[in-house]
């Protein structure tokens, strides 16, 4: 009978129900001692190293990936078509997966009459300041639509985590397409430089991912036991 080998899916359920056992078992202890250090000087920097490290490299997984796509659809016709219709699909998703979130929000009201401990909660305070000052800045949905097109393409990239990923998307379409009619692809029989130097650099951001991706189990439960620590398992009924 062979060995049984643990597929990563399962090693990850593992992970995430260890965590949160093992969180909400000294959560409901005494929250002093040795515990509080190790989550705070190894669990919670392991869980936002491992977070880090996959946030670190979708700008320009995504960037490079939609301009090699764009410009290898150059090498047909209806570039045009297909690239509006990415555009299209692109926003009507993105307002989609908005709608369905509020409305289950405001459904479920996740969080509804849960008591946070005040501590764990100041201690997060920086990431809860965030987001109360991006929900009181909402913009209209006509100026939404008008900062789709960045006037700084290397300035969205940089705050393309903090909201502005679709007009990056936009500037990748349009960027390969233009690059596609520049040089169109097979016109001397050699590929772009360019293209060259994109397709390594989401060949090399696919790496990255696969390398971090196996830290994952050990990263998934450091997150959900700093979580189920501070906050108990009550948190995660009521989410």
């Amino acid at each position: 009978m062979g060995s049984l080998r643990l597929t990563p899916p399962v090693r990850l359920l593992i992970a995430l129900l260890s965590g949160l056992a093992a969180g909400a078992w000294l959560h409901a202890g005494a929250q002093s001692g040795w515990v509080t250090p190790l989550n705070d000087y190894l669990f919670k920097p392991v869980g936002q190293i491992f977070l880090r490290l996959l946030f670190m490299i979708v700008v320009p997984m995504v960037f490079s990936a939609l301009i090699v796509g764009v410009y290898e659809l150059g090498k047909g016709r209806g570039l045009g078509k297909v690239a509006a219709r990415t555009l299209l699909y692109t926003v009507l998703a993105s307002s989609l997966s908005v709608a369905i979130g509020l409305f289950l929000v405001n459904a479920f009201r996740p969080g509804s009459g849960l008591a946070l401990n005040r501590e764990a909660v100041a201690r997060e305070s920086g990431s809860l300041s965030a987001i109360q000052k991006n929900a009181a800045t909402a913009k209209p949905f006509t100026q939404v639509i008008v900062e789709l097109i960045p006037r700084n393409p290397v300035d969205a990239a940089v705050r393309a985590l903090d909201g502005e990923m679709l007009s990056l998307m936009l500037f990748a379409l349009i960027f390969g397409a233009a690059l596609s009619f520049v040089r169109p692809p097979g016109a001397d029989g050699t590929p772009s430089p360019l293209l060259a130097v994109l397709e390594q650099v989401f060949a090399t951001c696919m790496k990255i991912v696969e390398v971090v991706m196996r830290f994952a189990p050990f990263a998934v439960f450091a997150i959900i036991f700093n979580t189920a620590y501070q906050y108990g398992y009550e948190i995660f009924g009521s989410l």
